[in-house]
Protein backbone atom coordinates (compact mmCIF):
# COMPACT_ATOMS: atom_id res chain seq x y z
CA UNK A 1 0.00 0.00 0.00
CA UNK A 2 2.75 2.25 1.09
CA UNK A 3 4.35 1.49 -2.38
CA UNK A 4 1.63 2.60 -4.63
CA UNK A 5 0.72 5.30 -2.54
CA UNK A 6 4.51 6.34 -3.31
CA UNK A 7 3.59 5.74 -7.59
CA UNK A 8 1.10 7.81 -7.40
CA UNK A 9 2.69 10.72 -5.74
CA UNK A 10 5.86 10.18 -8.33
CA UNK A 11 3.27 10.83 -11.03
CA UNK A 12 2.17 13.32 -9.13
CA UNK A 13 5.14 15.30 -9.09
CA UNK A 14 5.97 14.89 -12.90
CA UNK A 15 2.80 15.35 -14.22
CA UNK A 16 3.32 19.28 -15.06
CA UNK A 17 6.28 18.32 -17.11
CA UNK A 18 6.45 17.08 -21.05
CA UNK A 19 4.56 13.43 -21.57
CA UNK A 20 7.60 11.67 -23.04
CA UNK A 21 10.03 13.20 -20.67
CA UNK A 22 7.25 12.79 -17.23
CA UNK A 23 7.37 9.19 -18.55
CA UNK A 24 10.84 8.69 -18.73
CA UNK A 25 11.43 10.28 -15.74
CA UNK A 26 9.12 8.69 -13.71
CA UNK A 27 10.55 5.37 -14.82
CA UNK A 28 13.85 6.40 -13.81
CA UNK A 29 12.61 7.72 -10.81
CA UNK A 30 11.21 4.30 -9.98
CA UNK A 31 14.38 2.59 -11.22
CA UNK A 32 16.19 4.57 -8.69
CA UNK A 33 14.04 4.60 -5.53
CA UNK A 34 14.34 0.61 -6.02
CA UNK A 35 17.85 0.64 -6.07
CA UNK A 36 17.98 2.12 -2.86
CA UNK A 37 16.33 0.23 -1.00
CA UNK A 38 12.62 1.63 -1.47
CA UNK A 39 10.19 4.44 -0.48
CA UNK A 40 11.41 3.92 3.09
CA UNK A 41 14.72 5.10 2.48
CA UNK A 42 13.15 7.80 0.94
CA UNK A 43 11.39 8.82 3.92
CA UNK A 44 14.83 8.58 5.91
CA UNK A 45 16.47 10.89 3.42
CA UNK A 46 13.66 12.90 4.22
CA UNK A 47 14.31 12.66 7.80
CA UNK A 48 17.59 13.45 7.97
CA UNK A 49 17.82 16.30 5.33
CA UNK A 50 14.55 17.74 5.56
CA UNK A 51 13.89 18.05 2.04
CA UNK A 52 11.60 15.97 -0.83
CA UNK A 53 13.83 13.18 -2.18
CA UNK A 54 11.28 12.62 -5.56
CA UNK A 55 11.33 16.45 -6.18
CA UNK A 56 15.02 16.69 -5.95
CA UNK A 57 15.22 13.42 -8.40
CA UNK A 58 12.91 15.00 -11.23
CA UNK A 59 14.78 18.50 -10.51
CA UNK A 60 18.14 16.70 -10.83
CA UNK A 61 17.04 14.83 -14.21
CA UNK A 62 15.44 17.96 -15.39
CA UNK A 63 19.09 19.33 -14.96
CA UNK A 64 20.44 16.47 -17.20
CA UNK A 65 18.17 16.75 -20.02
CA UNK A 66 18.67 20.57 -20.25
CA UNK A 67 22.18 20.76 -20.12
CA UNK A 68 25.29 19.56 -21.94
CA UNK A 69 27.97 16.97 -20.55
CA UNK A 70 31.60 18.86 -20.41
CA UNK A 71 33.43 17.37 -23.17
CA UNK A 72 37.01 15.89 -22.58
CA UNK A 73 39.99 17.76 -24.56
CA UNK A 74 41.59 15.71 -27.40
CA UNK A 75 45.02 16.85 -25.94
CA UNK A 76 46.39 16.91 -22.60
CA UNK A 77 47.30 20.75 -21.18
CA UNK A 78 49.29 19.34 -18.48
CA UNK A 79 51.72 15.94 -18.54
CA UNK A 80 51.60 13.32 -16.05
CA UNK A 81 50.06 15.88 -13.17
CA UNK A 82 49.95 13.32 -10.63
CA UNK A 83 54.02 13.18 -10.31
CA UNK A 84 53.91 16.80 -10.52
CA UNK A 85 51.49 16.42 -7.21
CA UNK A 86 53.79 14.01 -5.73
CA UNK A 87 57.46 16.23 -6.24
CA UNK A 88 55.25 19.10 -4.63
CA UNK A 89 54.41 17.15 -1.52
CA UNK A 90 57.75 15.74 -1.44
CA UNK A 91 59.43 18.64 -1.24
CA UNK A 92 57.26 20.00 1.97
CA UNK A 93 59.09 17.57 3.83
CA UNK A 94 62.58 17.97 3.08
CA UNK A 95 63.89 19.23 6.43
CA UNK A 96 61.46 16.72 9.00
CA UNK A 97 63.59 14.98 11.52
CA UNK A 98 62.35 11.37 12.28
CA UNK A 99 61.22 12.98 15.75
CA UNK A 100 59.06 15.31 13.75
CA UNK A 101 57.71 12.46 12.07
CA UNK A 102 57.00 10.38 15.10
CA UNK A 103 55.06 13.29 16.97
CA UNK A 104 53.00 14.04 13.69
CA UNK A 105 52.14 9.95 14.15
CA UNK A 106 51.64 10.26 17.54
CA UNK A 107 48.68 12.85 17.12
CA UNK A 108 46.70 10.85 14.62
CA UNK A 109 47.02 7.76 16.73
CA UNK A 110 45.38 10.50 19.46
CA UNK A 111 42.79 11.44 17.43
CA UNK A 112 41.99 7.71 15.98
CA UNK A 113 41.61 6.55 19.62
CA UNK A 114 44.64 4.15 19.47
CA UNK A 115 46.51 5.90 21.68
CA UNK A 116 45.22 7.47 24.75
CA UNK A 117 48.57 9.34 25.85
CA UNK A 118 52.05 10.06 24.51
CA UNK A 119 53.91 10.68 27.46
CA UNK A 120 54.19 8.20 28.73
CA UNK A 121 53.03 6.34 25.22
CA UNK A 122 49.70 4.68 26.28
CA UNK A 123 47.59 2.69 23.91
CA UNK A 124 44.26 2.32 23.79
CA UNK A 125 44.20 -2.00 23.41
CA UNK A 126 46.62 -4.06 23.90
CA UNK A 127 45.65 -5.20 20.47
CA UNK A 128 46.98 -1.78 18.77
CA UNK A 129 50.10 -1.94 20.56
CA UNK A 130 50.73 -5.70 19.29
CA UNK A 131 50.01 -4.69 15.14
CA UNK A 132 50.69 -0.99 15.19
CA UNK A 133 53.64 -0.52 17.57
CA UNK A 134 56.28 -1.05 14.89
CA UNK A 135 55.79 2.46 13.51
CA UNK A 136 57.56 3.84 16.06
CA UNK A 137 60.17 1.65 15.42
CA UNK A 138 63.37 2.64 14.25
CA UNK A 139 63.34 3.02 10.15
CA UNK A 140 59.82 2.60 10.11
CA UNK A 141 58.82 6.34 10.24
CA UNK A 142 61.41 8.42 8.80
CA UNK A 143 61.23 10.61 5.81
CA UNK A 144 61.89 7.68 3.08
CA UNK A 145 59.41 5.89 4.19
CA UNK A 146 56.59 9.16 3.95
CA UNK A 147 58.58 9.32 0.57
CA UNK A 148 57.32 5.49 -0.54
CA UNK A 149 54.10 6.03 0.48
CA UNK A 150 53.26 9.60 -1.65
CA UNK A 151 55.15 7.75 -4.72
CA UNK A 152 52.50 4.36 -4.50
CA UNK A 153 49.49 6.81 -4.07
CA UNK A 154 50.85 8.76 -6.90
CA UNK A 155 51.49 5.70 -8.84
CA UNK A 156 47.60 3.95 -8.42
CA UNK A 157 46.23 7.23 -8.92
CA UNK A 158 47.19 7.29 -12.46
CA UNK A 159 46.19 4.29 -13.01
CA UNK A 160 42.17 5.98 -12.99
CA UNK A 161 41.96 7.28 -16.40
CA UNK A 162 39.10 8.94 -14.98
CA UNK A 163 40.96 11.00 -12.81
CA UNK A 164 44.23 11.41 -14.72
CA UNK A 165 41.54 13.29 -17.42
CA UNK A 166 40.65 15.20 -15.01
CA UNK A 167 44.06 16.19 -13.62
CA UNK A 168 45.71 16.41 -16.93
CA UNK A 169 43.01 18.76 -18.12
CA UNK A 170 42.10 21.26 -14.90
CA UNK A 171 42.55 24.82 -16.01
CA UNK A 172 44.81 26.28 -13.62
CA UNK A 173 42.89 29.08 -13.25
CA UNK A 174 39.78 27.46 -11.32
CA UNK A 175 42.58 26.17 -8.57
CA UNK A 176 44.17 29.83 -7.82
CA UNK A 177 43.08 29.85 -4.16
CA UNK A 178 44.44 26.05 -3.58
CA UNK A 179 47.60 26.88 -5.32
CA UNK A 180 47.98 30.06 -2.75
CA UNK A 181 47.46 27.88 -0.01
CA UNK A 182 49.67 25.37 -1.28
CA UNK A 183 51.99 28.41 -1.46
CA UNK A 184 50.91 30.08 1.92
CA UNK A 185 50.43 26.84 4.61
CA UNK A 186 51.66 24.12 2.21
CA UNK A 187 55.26 22.96 4.64
CA UNK A 188 53.00 22.88 7.29
CA UNK A 189 49.66 20.73 6.41
CA UNK A 190 50.88 18.37 3.71
CA UNK A 191 53.50 16.61 5.97
CA UNK A 192 51.04 15.98 8.75
CA UNK A 193 48.19 14.82 5.72
CA UNK A 194 50.92 12.39 4.52
CA UNK A 195 51.58 11.37 7.86
CA UNK A 196 48.40 10.82 8.53
CA UNK A 197 48.15 8.67 5.74
CA UNK A 198 51.03 6.84 7.11
CA UNK A 199 48.92 6.06 10.37
CA UNK A 200 45.69 5.50 8.09
CA UNK A 201 47.24 3.18 5.54
CA UNK A 202 48.71 0.67 8.37
CA UNK A 203 45.67 0.49 10.14
CA UNK A 204 43.50 0.23 7.17
CA UNK A 205 45.99 -2.86 6.46
CA UNK A 206 45.25 -4.43 10.02
CA UNK A 207 41.28 -4.03 9.79
CA UNK A 208 40.97 -5.62 6.52
CA UNK A 209 43.64 -8.56 7.61
CA UNK A 210 41.98 -9.82 10.48
CA UNK A 211 37.89 -9.07 11.32
CA UNK A 212 38.70 -9.69 14.38
CA UNK A 213 41.10 -6.29 14.88
CA UNK A 214 38.40 -4.65 12.73
CA UNK A 215 35.95 -5.93 15.94
CA UNK A 216 38.65 -4.69 18.69
CA UNK A 217 38.16 -1.35 16.92
CA UNK A 218 34.58 -1.29 16.93
CA UNK A 219 34.42 -2.35 21.00
CA UNK A 220 36.95 0.78 21.47
CA UNK A 221 35.54 3.43 19.35
CA UNK A 222 31.86 2.69 19.55
CA UNK A 223 32.59 3.41 23.94
CA UNK A 224 34.71 6.74 22.90
CA UNK A 225 33.23 9.61 25.31
CA UNK A 226 33.67 11.89 22.68
CA UNK A 227 30.74 10.44 20.37
CA UNK A 228 29.02 13.33 22.85
CA UNK A 229 29.74 16.19 20.06
CA UNK A 230 28.19 14.60 17.38
CA UNK A 231 25.31 16.11 16.20
CA UNK A 232 22.91 16.16 12.85
CA UNK A 233 23.92 14.21 10.10
CA UNK A 234 27.40 13.65 11.19
CA UNK A 235 25.54 11.61 13.82
CA UNK A 236 23.49 9.24 11.67
CA UNK A 237 26.08 8.91 9.26
CA UNK A 238 29.10 7.57 11.92
CA UNK A 239 26.13 5.67 13.51
CA UNK A 240 25.18 3.95 10.28
CA UNK A 241 28.55 3.23 9.22
CA UNK A 242 28.75 1.42 12.49
CA UNK A 243 25.92 -0.15 11.91
CA UNK A 244 27.29 -1.64 8.47
CA UNK A 245 30.84 -2.58 9.67
CA UNK A 246 29.54 -4.62 13.19
CA UNK A 247 27.20 -6.41 10.73
CA UNK A 248 30.05 -7.21 8.17
CA UNK A 249 32.20 -8.98 11.33
CA UNK A 250 29.24 -10.68 12.16
CA UNK A 251 29.01 -12.17 8.58
CA UNK A 252 32.79 -12.54 8.12
CA UNK A 253 32.35 -14.61 11.76
CA UNK A 254 29.97 -16.59 9.89
CA UNK A 255 31.50 -16.90 6.88
CA UNK A 256 28.08 -15.56 5.11
CA UNK A 257 26.99 -13.41 2.53
CA UNK A 258 23.92 -11.93 2.24
CA UNK A 259 23.07 -9.73 -0.82
CA UNK A 260 19.62 -8.48 0.93
CA UNK A 261 22.76 -6.04 2.70
CA UNK A 262 24.97 -3.67 2.46
CA UNK A 263 26.53 -5.78 -0.55
CA UNK A 264 23.47 -4.00 -3.37
CA UNK A 265 20.84 -1.58 -2.33
CA UNK A 266 22.68 0.08 1.04
CA UNK A 267 25.59 0.56 -1.49
CA UNK A 268 23.37 2.40 -3.20
CA UNK A 269 21.85 4.32 -0.44
CA UNK A 270 24.94 5.10 1.00
CA UNK A 271 25.60 6.95 -2.89
CA UNK A 272 22.39 8.57 -2.75
CA UNK A 273 23.10 10.06 1.39
CA UNK A 274 26.25 11.81 -0.73
CA UNK A 275 24.16 12.69 -3.59
CA UNK A 276 21.61 14.42 -1.73
CA UNK A 277 23.99 16.38 0.17
CA UNK A 278 25.34 17.31 -3.44
CA UNK A 279 21.74 18.11 -4.74
CA UNK A 280 21.23 20.57 -1.26
CA UNK A 281 24.43 22.36 -2.21
CA UNK A 282 23.39 22.00 -5.85
CA UNK A 283 26.60 20.25 -7.27
CA UNK A 284 24.20 19.12 -9.47
CA UNK A 285 27.11 17.39 -11.97
CA UNK A 286 28.49 15.38 -9.06
CA UNK A 287 25.33 14.14 -8.18
CA UNK A 288 24.33 12.74 -11.21
CA UNK A 289 27.83 11.06 -11.15
CA UNK A 290 26.32 9.61 -8.14
CA UNK A 291 23.41 8.24 -9.63
CA UNK A 292 25.13 5.90 -12.22
CA UNK A 293 27.17 4.15 -9.29
CA UNK A 294 23.80 3.90 -7.39
CA UNK A 295 22.34 2.61 -10.52
CA UNK A 296 24.85 -0.04 -11.47
CA UNK A 297 25.52 -1.68 -7.59
CA UNK A 298 27.20 -5.20 -6.54
CA UNK A 299 25.44 -7.95 -5.43
CA UNK A 300 23.92 -8.03 -8.96
CA UNK A 301 23.48 -11.95 -10.57
CA UNK A 302 26.50 -13.74 -12.47
CA UNK A 303 27.11 -11.56 -15.93
CA UNK A 304 30.39 -12.97 -17.39
CA UNK A 305 30.06 -10.18 -19.67
CA UNK A 306 30.54 -7.24 -17.33
CA UNK A 307 32.00 -9.34 -14.40
CA UNK A 308 29.26 -7.92 -12.11
CA UNK A 309 27.95 -10.20 -9.98
CA UNK A 310 26.86 -11.49 -6.01
CA UNK A 311 29.28 -10.51 -3.55
CA UNK A 312 31.04 -13.36 -1.82
CA UNK A 313 33.61 -13.64 0.75
CA UNK A 314 37.08 -13.78 0.16
CA UNK A 315 39.01 -17.21 0.20
CA UNK A 316 40.97 -16.30 3.53
CA UNK A 317 38.15 -15.41 5.39
CA UNK A 318 38.91 -11.90 6.29
CA UNK A 319 37.25 -9.54 3.55
CA UNK A 320 34.09 -9.19 1.19
CA UNK A 321 34.69 -9.26 -2.31
CA UNK A 322 32.13 -6.41 -3.88
CA UNK A 323 31.58 -6.66 -7.87
CA UNK A 324 29.41 -4.13 -9.79
CA UNK A 325 29.45 -4.13 -13.30
CA UNK A 326 32.95 -3.40 -15.33
CA UNK A 327 34.23 -3.49 -11.71
CA UNK A 328 37.49 -1.31 -12.70
CA UNK A 329 35.88 1.00 -14.46
CA UNK A 330 33.59 1.24 -11.57
CA UNK A 331 36.04 1.49 -9.23
CA UNK A 332 37.59 4.27 -10.98
CA UNK A 333 34.23 6.35 -11.27
CA UNK A 334 33.38 5.96 -7.86
CA UNK A 335 36.99 7.28 -6.61
CA UNK A 336 37.08 10.46 -8.81
CA UNK A 337 33.32 10.95 -7.67
CA UNK A 338 34.21 10.77 -4.10
CA UNK A 339 37.34 12.73 -4.03
CA UNK A 340 35.35 15.92 -5.46
CA UNK A 341 32.19 15.25 -3.02
CA UNK A 342 34.69 15.48 0.01
CA UNK A 343 36.73 18.72 -0.90
CA UNK A 344 33.16 20.62 0.26
CA UNK A 345 35.41 19.97 3.86
CA UNK A 346 37.42 22.52 4.79
CA UNK A 347 40.22 19.96 5.58
CA UNK A 348 39.58 17.48 2.54
CA UNK A 349 42.96 16.91 2.12
CA UNK A 350 43.07 14.64 5.07
CA UNK A 351 39.48 13.31 3.63
CA UNK A 352 41.47 12.17 0.04
CA UNK A 353 43.60 9.88 1.93
CA UNK A 354 41.03 7.65 3.02
CA UNK A 355 40.75 7.21 -0.95
CA UNK A 356 44.15 7.18 -1.86
CA UNK A 357 45.91 4.70 0.77
CA UNK A 358 47.37 1.92 -1.40
CA UNK A 359 44.90 -0.35 0.92
CA UNK A 360 42.41 1.66 -1.27
CA UNK A 361 43.76 2.65 -4.53
CA UNK A 362 45.44 -0.49 -5.30
CA UNK A 363 42.61 -2.33 -6.92
CA UNK A 364 43.70 -1.75 -10.16
CA UNK A 365 44.37 -5.93 -10.42
CA UNK A 366 41.36 -7.14 -8.33
CA UNK A 367 39.48 -4.41 -8.25
CA UNK A 368 36.67 -6.43 -6.24
CA UNK A 369 38.99 -6.03 -3.14
CA UNK A 370 37.90 -1.86 -4.02
CA UNK A 371 34.85 -1.42 -1.85
CA UNK A 372 35.91 -3.56 1.70
CA UNK A 373 39.19 -1.26 2.40
CA UNK A 374 37.18 1.85 1.00
CA UNK A 375 34.44 0.93 3.81
CA UNK A 376 36.95 0.33 6.33
CA UNK A 377 39.02 3.33 5.81
CA UNK A 378 35.75 5.50 6.07
CA UNK A 379 34.88 3.95 9.13
CA UNK A 380 38.84 5.23 10.57
CA UNK A 381 38.11 8.88 9.39
CA UNK A 382 34.50 8.75 10.98
CA UNK A 383 36.34 8.06 14.51
CA UNK A 384 39.17 10.96 13.38
CA UNK A 385 36.62 13.24 12.43
CA UNK A 386 34.75 12.84 16.05
CA UNK A 387 38.17 13.58 17.44
CA UNK A 388 39.13 16.69 15.83
CA UNK A 389 35.64 18.07 15.84
CA UNK A 390 35.64 17.55 19.96
CA UNK A 391 39.15 19.66 19.86
CA UNK A 392 37.23 22.65 17.79
CA UNK A 393 37.46 21.45 14.62
CA UNK A 394 39.62 21.92 11.23
CA UNK A 395 42.78 24.18 11.58
CA UNK A 396 42.56 24.42 7.73
CA UNK A 397 40.16 25.58 5.58
CA UNK A 398 40.88 24.75 1.72
CA UNK A 399 37.49 24.77 0.47
CA UNK A 400 36.85 26.32 -3.26
CA UNK A 401 33.63 25.91 -4.54
CA UNK A 402 34.66 26.68 -8.32
CA UNK A 403 36.94 23.80 -7.65
CA UNK A 404 34.50 21.13 -6.57
CA UNK A 405 32.04 22.56 -9.30
CA UNK A 406 34.78 21.75 -11.92
CA UNK A 407 35.84 18.11 -10.93
CA UNK A 408 31.92 17.61 -10.52
CA UNK A 409 31.73 18.43 -14.29
CA UNK A 410 34.49 16.24 -15.38
CA UNK A 411 33.09 13.13 -12.91
CA UNK A 412 29.76 13.39 -14.83
CA UNK A 413 31.87 13.30 -18.17
CA UNK A 414 33.16 10.04 -16.81
CA UNK A 415 29.82 8.74 -15.70
CA UNK A 416 28.64 9.32 -19.32
CA UNK A 417 31.79 7.14 -20.25
CA UNK A 418 30.59 5.02 -18.24
CA UNK A 419 27.47 4.65 -19.27
CA UNK A 420 28.27 3.99 -23.07
CA UNK A 421 31.02 1.66 -22.04
CA UNK A 422 28.80 -0.59 -19.88
CA UNK A 423 26.41 -0.19 -22.81
CA UNK A 424 28.63 -1.66 -25.56
CA UNK A 425 29.89 -4.45 -23.18
CA UNK A 426 26.39 -5.53 -22.62
CA UNK A 427 25.36 -5.55 -26.28
CA UNK A 428 28.32 -6.92 -28.26
CA UNK A 429 28.37 -9.99 -25.84
CA UNK A 430 31.45 -12.76 -26.50
CA UNK A 431 32.56 -10.79 -29.29
CA UNK A 432 33.76 -7.58 -27.43
CA UNK A 433 37.04 -7.28 -27.83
Amino acid sequence: MKAALFLILVGVAISSGNKTNGQNSLSSIQSFVDVIGGPGKVDQIKKVFGFDAVKALRKLLDYENKTMVHTYKSDESNQNPEEKIGIIVKSTMTNLTDQDIVTLIEQHMLNLRLLTNTQPREWSHPLFETQLKHLFESGSSNFQSLNELVDTMVKNAAKNNYLYTFLSQLDVSKIKTLLENIESQGSMVLPDVVAYALVMENLNLEMTNDWKFLETCYKVWSNDSLRQHLTGFTAIKTSSIEKAVIELVELLKTNKTSDDYIFGKDVSFNIFQAMAQDLLEKKLDNALAGKTLALNPPGLEEDKQTKAGPTRISENGQMFEFRPPLPGLWADLYSTWNMAYITRFPDWPYYLMKLLIPSVSGYQDHPENYLYPRITALYAKAIHTININAKGGPKINWKNDEFTQTWGRFNRASAKDYEQQLKRVKSCGKNCG
